[in-house]
C-alpha cells in the first residue's frame, strides 16, 4: 500500500469521526408544573403553546395532562401531553430528521398521525386500537417514528372519532443530523493529501 492510499484511508476515517454529529432532544412534559384547577379540574385548563419553544417545538392545540395513579397508560410521571381536536407539533428553526413519541388513547380508539416535511411531502401511520369494523387491540405507549432526511416541519394528530381530545403523547424525542465545518486537522490532511496527489501523478509521467 503505497502513501498516498494510506493517507486517503486516514483521512476518511478522521473525517467520518469528526464531521458525523447527531444532537437529541427529548421532552417528557414532567418539568412543567402541573396545578389542578380549583373546584373541578379541567383539560383545557392548562393549555400548552411555547413552553418549549427554546428546544425547536410550538405545540399546536396541546395541553398539560397530569397520569391518574392506576392509569395504564403510565409511562413517564407525572406530565404528558395531551392532543387536542387538530392538534399539532410544528418544529422551529430547526427540522428534525428523526422524531418518535410513545402513543397512547384514553378511549382505546386508534390515532392517527401525519408528518410533513419542509418540501410539503408527507408520511403516514397510525397506532392500533379501537375503529369501528377495522378494530385492533389497543396496547398503551405505542412507539410511533417518524424520519425524513429533508427534515420534518409539523406532525398532526386526529383519532377514529375526532373527539376533543385524543392522543396522549409522551416522551417526545427528536434528533438533528448536522454535518459540521472540517477540523483544522482534517483540513490540513486534506492538503497533504492533493500534494502527494500530486506529486505521485507527476512521478508517473
Amino acid at each position: 500500500m503505497n502513501a498516498v492510499t494510506k493517507l486517503y484511508k486516514i483521512v476518511a476515517v478522521l473525517t467520518f469521526i469528526f464531521s458525523a454529529s447527531v444532537q437529541a432532544v427529548t421532552i417528557n412534559f414532567d418539568d412543567l408544573e402541573y396545578v389542578p384547577t380549583p373546584d373541578w379540574d379541567h383539560f383545557g385548563d392548562h393549555p400548552l403553546s411555547d413552553e418549549y419553544a427554546d428546544l425547536g417545538v410550538f405545540i399546536h392545540d396541546g395541553f398539560l395532562a397530569r397520569y391518574y395513579p392506576g392509569s395504564e397508560s403510565t409511562f413517564s410521571v407525572p406530565n404528558y401531553l395531551l392532543m387536542g381536536y387538530g392538534g399539532s407539533l410544528e418544529f422551529i428553526d430547526q427540522f428534525p430528521t428523526m422524531v418518535s413519541m410513545y402513543v397512547s388513547s384514553g378511549m382505546g380508539e386508534r390515532i392517527y398521525l401525519s408528518a410533513y416535511d419542509i418540501n410539503g411531502d408527507y408520511q403516514y401511520k397510525s397506532t392500533e386500537g379501537w375503529a369501528y369494523h377495522d378494530s385492533t387491540t389497543y396496547t398503551p405507549n405505542q412507539l410511533i417514528t417518524f424520519y425524513s432526511s429533508a427534515g420534518i416541519h409539523r406532525l398532526n394528530f386526529d383519532s377514529h372519532t375526532s373527539g376533543r381530545v385524543n392522543a396522549s403523547i409522551d416522551d417526545l424525542t427528536y434528533t438533528y443530523s448536522e454535518v459540521p465545518e472540517p477540523s483544522p486537522g482534517v483540513l490540513i490532511l486534506l492538503g497533504l493529501s492533493a500534494v502527494l496527489w500530486r506529486m505521485h501523478q507527476t512521478q508517473k509521467h
